[in-house]
């Protein structure tokens, strides 16, 4: 691998479930500063720390400097050459120590109280496949912070069993997102990291398939943050010139795949017909750019789309839309 690495290793020790936090940078260093700070608040959780920059034009090094003096175990890994981001999340996974593993682009956050809420659930299920929480989004500017509609498994944090997110996932949509989320390392692991055919879904495909299997730790505060940039509707993965074919691909992982028995057919259908959706509806947006500008007529385009792909959800994502759950 064409990279540079400065680290800082020694015996870390910890309480409970240890976790790894794993930034990566592409030519972000703006948002590093702030990062750090939030880093260094929650040290006391982190039990290891790597910071990747993928091909940035310029170091980060003197920036993340306080960062990797705070963090017990701590590296600075440089990618000379930019290899994907799917690609550097599975290379430097094989680098950590830690029972959990959190991965956060330097353009998204976390509360402090993020790494507390995991902690805290961990104790009791340290074999839990995920943890994760709810969150909100970010204009690109950081001017407005929008709380994102998600379902709400539960109203109290708690650990949500395999068959209970499956059942969930099935009535009522996912509520997963990367950056929100915490995952087992070994269990990842076991079920062979990331798969980088799927590029930007291999995420989504990992995260569920251990949720469905280890069941999920959940807090439903939002403790994260997820910054939108060229695309507002938060469904800028599903406008890649080639994502018909990436999203057959994941479901057909999930139909025939090692995890197909997790998943069901049912449930397979489920996230087709979603992602399906979303798919459709940036498309339009894309072409159409007046629908994204004129609310009626773009809530209007989305209830036909919804009729389309998922009716199952409409009645769900009304009742989400007026705060029932």
């Amino acid at each position: 691998m064409n990279s540079t690495t400065i680290q800082n290793k020694y015996n870390a020790s910890s309480r409970g479930p240890s976790l790894c936090l794993i930034l990566f940078c592409h030519n972000q260093a703006h948002f590093i500063p702030a990062q750090i700070d939030r880093i260094i608040e929650s040290k006391d959780n982190l039990e290891q720390l790597i910071i990747v920059d993928i091909a940035s034009c310029s170091t980060i090094e003197d920036l993340v400097a306080p960062a990797l003096a705070a963090i017990i175990q701590s590296s600075l890994v440089r990618h000379e050459c930019n290899i994907g981001i799917v690609a550097a999340m599975n290379r430097v996974l094989d680098t950590v120590e830690t029972d959990f593993v959190h991965f956060l682009a330097a353009d998204d956050w976390v509360e402090p109280e993020f790494y507390r809420s995991f902690k805290a659930l961990a104790q009791a299920t340290p074999d839990a496949g995920v943890f994760s929480t709810g969150y909100d989004t970010l204009q690109e500017d950081g001017a407005t912070r929008t709380a994102f509609l998600a379902p709400r498994p539960r109203r109290k944090a708690s650990f949500l069993a395999p068959p209970f997110v499956h059942r969930f996932l099935l009535a009522k949509d996912s509520w997963f997102a990367g950056h929100a989320t915490i995952m087992n390392k070994a269990r990842l692991a076991a079920q062979g990291g990331f798969d980088e055919a799927l590029e930007g879904y291999s995420d989504a495909y990992a995260i569920h398939s251990l949720a469905l299997t280890g069941g999920a730790l959940y807090d439903p505060r939002p403790l994260a943050v997820k910054r939108l940039h060229s695309n507002q509707s938060g469904v800028g993965i599903f406008t890649n010139s080639h994502s018909l074919v990436l999203l057959r691909m994941v479901v057909n992982n999930m139909t025939t795949g090692s995890n197909a028995a997790n998943f069901g057919p049912a449930l397979a259908r489920r996230f087709a017909g979603r992602w399906f959706f979303n798919y459709a509806v940036a498309k339009f947006e894309a072409l159409h750019p007046f629908f994204v500008r004129n609310l009626v007529l773009g809530a209007l385009l989305r209830f036909l789309f919804a009729i389309r792909y998922k009716p199952w959800d409409i009645w769900a994502a009304a009742l989400r839309r007026i705060g029932v759950y």
